[in-house]
């Protein structure tokens, strides 16, 4: 096949469909050289366009059958005359098979005819071909179609094109794509591009290197109109040393304020229950800690997780007796509790130990902290869900989840496995042994195994009703782990269609509950241990679907994996708290 000539497998059921081809495709498609009866006559060329059956006369009505799934239509687009109205006009699924041989073949007035939905289609490792010309010629309504990890792939020269007109359409995720490589490619005039609504997505490494002129090059009007949340991580990752508490007094939004000797941060308190206009309470992203990812063994991987021992200052600085954890500890002591304490250990986890022998391991909420209204009444509490809630006496509301032991441990008790934990603290745990891979939550609270155990993971129960793992860990002690899914922000968002209120209850002992959308039943669905990989292809759109309606429904992801959950009503529509944090 020619290299300036791109071919491109569509099935027939996509063929009935409106393609909106460019007129030279078109032509392929009503002038086939291959045409095979039957009751729908379906057009086949094989990758070289070398026909196997050639079927010769005039005026042959060409019909394409809907229903045959397993024929296809090779189309060879060539690439050097795609103009911006042609490129405009290919389907988007099309984009899928670009390689980088195919983008250097298109001129910077094809790439200006991309929509939005093309370029998300494109591989993340082909949009690293785009050069500086063409990078620039993208309509800046197209650019609204990048993703995070396209942008990170973006090739650094390429970058200096970008204009600011194209950084306003930019989405906030995908702003967190650019690395500090690219940023700094990126000219100050772009820059300037950026809007409320998009600025905050910077990664911390990004916001760290940021100095006056580049922040004084930010719509200070958007910056201080920009969401809480996002204002927030700015303030905590600047770096000190670049930008003091005097420089950046003029960017403080009202009612919130600086410290100008300590860089202290003061802001704008909300009631508990007062929600942003996605429904959702403000949260507050930490500083995160940063810890040597390399020095993990073969087999672990671990979330970044936020440092307690920063303080809400400019940068995070930690003054001494000042820290969140310093707070907490404090907030310990004031309710009695004062043979506790609470420590943040290298890798994230939280470990809580007291008299008795207790022992708690426990992780930051990835949705970040709350400031609650001045006033607020300091109080350690469990939530809906079955989370710790700390409030201190600064107002700072912090939710703390289960999470493992000291997660090197526990993949020596799993030898050979692997561990995958996630921000929201869930596991999926390859289990040799067993000849399975679960997914699950940890109970904080450590146990002491029945004296003769012997190291390892162990489950026991009924799927749907008791089934736990016990953990049994080298120095005698033992964790609980429930079934639970691998994701939650991915079982949610394909759930969003099926359920009423748009919202998963996702309890600590791994339960979800939810609202169908077609009744008024509270529904509580226990989650199997089990992910059966591979179950069927690849899916494009992850699905739920029941399997026994009423009482047992599966969720299959992008991968294909299932997951089978056993689902039961508790009650009413009424007893549904959707606003829960």
């Amino acid at each position: 096949m020619s290299k300036t000539k791109l071919a491109i497998a569509i099935s027939t059921a996509l063929m009935t469909m409106s393609l909106n081809l460019p007129a030279a495709i078109q032509n392929d498609l009503t002038t086939p050289t291959t045409v095979e009866a039957g009751s729908g006559v379906i057009i086949i060329l094989d990758e070289t366009a070398t026909p196997t059956t050639v079927e010769a006369g005039s005026g042959v009505i060409i019909v394409l059958d809907e229903t045959a799934t397993d024929s296809h239509v090779i189309i060879e687009i060539d690439l050097a005359t795609v103009d911006k109205d042609s490129a405009g006009s290919i389907n988007p699924s099309v984009m899928e098979s670009l390689t980088a041989e195919h983008i250097a073949l298109l001129s910077a007035d094809a790439i200006s005819g991309l929509t939005a939905e093309q370029i998300a289609n494109i591989p993340a490792d082909v949009v690293s071909s785009f050069n500086k010309e063409q990078l620039s010629s993208i309509d800046p309504d197209a650019m609204s179609g990048f993703s995070a990890e396209q942008i990170s792939s973006l090739d650094p020269e390429a970058v200096t094109g970008l204009q600011a007109e194209q950084l306003a359409n930019l989405k906030h995720d995908a702003v967190g794509g650019f690395t500090v490589e690219l940023f700094n490619k990126l000219t100050i005039d772009a820059v300037a591009g950026l809007t409320l609504d998009n600025m905050g997505g910077f990664s911390p490494e990004v916001i760290n290197i940021l100095g006056m002129d580049l922040l004084s090059s930010l719509n200070k009007d958007a910056f201080i109109q920009m969401p809480d949340g996002d204002l927030f991580q700015f303030f905590l990752n600047l770096n000190p040393l670049l930008v003091t508490p005097v420089d950046i007094e003029a960017f403080m939004p009202v009612g919130w304020t600086i410290d100008v000797k300590t860089g202290k941060l003061h802001t704008k308190h909300h009631h508990h229950h007062e929600h942003h206009k996605h429904g959702k309470h403000h949260k507050m992203k930490l500083r995160e800690l940063k810890f040597d990812i390399t020095v993990l063994p073969v087999g672990l991987t671990l979330p970044t997780l936020f440092d307690l021992n920063s303080t809400i200052s400019l940068g995070g600085g930690v003054e001494a007796g000042d820290s969140i954890l310093d707070e907490i500890q404090q907030l310990l002591i004031d309710k009695g509790l004062t043979g506790f304490n609470i420590q943040q250990e290298e890798m994230g986890n939280i470990k809580v130990t007291g008299g008795d022998d207790v022992e708690l391991s426990l992780m930051p909420d990835s949705d970040g902290v709350e400031q609650l209204e001045e006033g607020a009444v300091p109080e350690i509490s469990i939530d809906k869900k079955g989370h710790f809630v700390f409030v201190t006496s600064s107002g700072l509301r912090i939710k703390l989840r289960g999470a493992p032991k000291a997660p090197k441990l526990l993949l020596n008790i799993n030898p050979g496995g692997e561990i995958k934990v996630n921000k929201k603290g869930n596991l999926k745990i390859t289990i040799p042994s067993l000849g399975r891979v679960i997914a699950g939550r940890c109970d904080p609270f450590m146990l002491k195994a029945p004296a003769g155990s012997i190291p390892g993971i162990t489950i026991i129960g009924t799927p749907g009703i008791d089934e736990v793992a016990q953990m049994i860990y080298e120095d005698g002690t033992m964790q609980m782990l429930y079934p639970s899914v691998a994701d939650e922000a991915e079982s949610e968002e394909v759930a969003f269609p099926y359920i009423k209120n748009g919202a998963f209850q996702f309890k600590s002992n791994g339960h979800i509950n939810f609202v169908g959308l077609h009744s008024n039943f509270l529904w509580d669905a226990t989650p199997d241990f089990n992910i059966q990989l591979n179950y069927t292809a690849p899916q494009k759109t992850p699905y739920y679907k029941w399997v026994t309606f009423g009482e047992v429904f599966e969720f299959i992801n992008t991968n294909g994996d299932q997951q089978l959950f056993y689902a039961k009503p508790v009650g009413d529509e009424a007893e549904f708290d959707a606003d829960e944090e």
